[in-house]
């Protein structure tokens, strides 16, 4: 993950004299990576990353959504996903978490979890509470599962 402060900032060094062998050095990754700009709130996410040895990472695509009806629809899921969110804090081995709406394409939402192992991760994701929570956000919408960070690699922020 790079953490950019902002998308000029990026842009700007897209345009620098660094940019072409910068993108040269990494070009064998551009086939199977993707970097979206996603402005997460809250920002940046130290608490996140602080105490938290397992970082989870899910993508939330709203594919399904017209382009002209995408500001109304990602309301209304955003509404359904703060409210999963809101709940994380009362789930037991669960620490901070930031998301937020992508840049390029405003029908992708991520989230970053920080987990305080991977067992509570996994208790987490058979509970009941998981499962139908879980379901309602992601009927119709397709979504992406990563393990970000296991102990050992904290990002610099």
């Amino acid at each position: 993950m790079i953490d950019w402060d902002s998308v000029a900032t990026h842009q700007a060094f897209a345009q620098s004299a660094e940019y072409p062998a910068t993108i040269e050095a990494v070009e064998f990754l551009a086939s199977s990576f993707s970097a979206p700009h996603v402005p997460l709130q809250p920002f940046p996410p130290n608490e996140v990353f602080a105490s938290s040895p397992v970082v989870s990472w899910v993508t939330f695509n709203l594919t399904g959504v017209a382009n002209d009806t995408a500001a109304t629809a990602a309301m209304n899921w955003q509404g359904m996903a703060d409210g999963f969110l809101g709940n994380l804090t009362g789930v037991s081995g669960c620490g901070a978490y930031s998301s937020g709406w992508e840049v390029e394409d405003g029908r992708v939402f991520s989230v970053l979890v920080g987990w305080e192992s991977v067992e509570a991760l996994g208790a987490f994701v058979v509970s009941r509470r998981f499962v139908e929570g879980f379901g309602r956000l992601v009927s119709g919408v397709a979504w992406e599962y990563k393990v970000l960070r296991v102990a050992g690699y904290v990002p610099k922020l």
